[in-house]
């Protein structure tokens, strides 16, 4: 059996979102389904990663790291091709930078916070 995770992100402003994560994380956007005026779902890809984004929904209890406040919950781990540019890319939208980009286990990485509140540890593997 196979096993995979596919990360739900939940954002402020789903439009916003998608479009910044087209521009700056260089994501192939699909299967957007509208739900109650908002995005209820959407499928985004950045090179075989996948992940998932909607609005937020407080009434099923679905809400976004700036409704939640301070901090985040959890991590995103994402293996791009070439860590330095895609680093400068998302700085340049207005990803913050949490740690710079390092070697360690194997990979050159960097964390970084996007605008909505998501944290992604996204590096390259070093080839020796």
């Amino acid at each position: 059996m196979t096993q995979l995770v596919i990360p739900y992100l939940c954002v402020h402003d789903g439009s916003a979102a998608l479009a910044w994560y087209r521009d700056y994380f260089g994501a192939a956007v699909s299967n957007i389904i509208e739900w109650e005026g908002k995005i209820g779902h959407a499928e985004l890809d950045v090179d075989g990663a996948t992940f998932y984004l909607s609005d937020e929904a407080p009434g099923l209890g679905v809400v976004s790291p700036q409704s939640l406040g301070e901090g985040v919950s959890q991590s995103n781990v994402m293996v791009v091709a070439a860590v330095d540019a895609f680093v400068e890319r998302a700085l340049e939208g207005g990803a913050e930078l949490q740690r710079p980009i390092t070697e360690s286990h194997g990979r050159r990485n960097a964390w970084l916070l996007d605008p909505f509140g998501h944290r992604w540890n996204v590096g390259t593997p070093i080839i020796v």
